[in-house]
């Protein structure tokens, strides 16, 4: 929505809205705080085997842009260093930054079997992602694509996701 006239363009956002759910950063943080946790170390048990069997370790892999989704509804038009996304879009339209290549453009993504790839950088997502929109209006047909650590989704980390309401809706699609 729109910023109260009370409000200066000096505001900035400082959190996220995801499926009606508000997030502050602070949230935001701790949750992909325990992502990380929880996917190093979890152990999980086949069901009706009864032993444990390790989850599989994070990969790398190429995707196409299209296929990585966002877990936040909205997010903030700045970088947590003060740089504006549309600086990151125009470096990218302009050739000056290879998604592919650029280490700051290399995406940590949860796989979640039957809804996708889950980005956990919304925002560097979302420049990637209006690139790729701005060279189909240019009439460009390549498919933007970027190197990510993938990560296996646990039943342990469902589970976590689903005991507390403000991260049920945190990877939901």
């Amino acid at each position: 929505g729109e910023l109260p006239s009370s409000v200066g363009p000096e505001a900035r956002i400082v959190g996220a809205v995801f499926e009606g759910i508000i997030f502050d950063d602070q949230l935001v943080d701790s949750v992909l705080s325990v992502i990380g946790r929880r996917l190093r170390c979890v152990k999980e048990e086949l069901p009706g085997v009864g032993l444990p069997d390790t989850v599989p370790p994070p990969y790398e892999d190429i995707l196409k842009v299209d296929n990585v989704l966002q877990t936040h509804g909205s997010i903030s038009a700045r970088f947590g260093d003060g740089r504006s996304l549309e600086a990151l879009i125009a470096g990218l339209d302009e050739g000056h930054i290879d998604p592919l290549s650029s280490p700051f453009l290399r995406f940590d993504v949860v796989l979640w079997p039957a809804k996708g790839y889950f980005a956990l950088q919304n925002r560097r997502l979302l420049c990637v992602k209006q690139h790729q929109e701005n060279m189909r209006q240019r009439g460009i047909t390549d498919e933007v694509r970027v190197r990510a650590t993938v990560l296996p989704l646990t039943q342990g980390f469902v589970e976590l996701m689903e005991a507390d309401p403000r991260y049920a809706h945190f990877l939901r699609a």
